[in-house]
């Protein structure tokens, strides 16, 4: 698969620390339900990172080898909803739109 160009969504997420737990089971649900009911978009991964050293910092990644259709599905009310709800659980969100300019892979 080309890589270069490739679009991913990526969020820095501060968690508050007694909603953790919450946070990664409300992050799991929706991205089974993008990936469930949108999956021509997505490329079927997505990863939610947990900081060792500071357990309520959070980072996600999910790729799209459709990015205008991805575009269109986080503008819809059901992924607005989602942001919505999850907002409550967090200090701060900070969400990125990134295109792949490097790659390397062991063969």
């Amino acid at each position: 698969m080309k890589k270069i160009g490739l679009m991913y969504r990526s969020g820095i997420w501060t968690v508050k620390p007694s909603k953790i737990e919450e946070f990664i089971k409300a992050w799991q649900t929706q991205v089974e339900w993008l990936v469930e009911n949108h999956p021509s978009g997505w490329g079927g991964e997505a990863l939610l990172l947990q900081d060792i050293g500071n357990p309520n910092k959070f980072i996600s990644f999910a790729w799209s080898t459709m990015p205008e259709k991805t575009e269109e599905l986080l503008a819809g009310t059901e992924f607005q909803s989602f942001m919505a709800s999850i907002k409550d659980l967090c200090e701060e969100i900070q969400p990125h739109r990134m295109r792949v300019v490097g790659y390397s892979a062991s063969q």
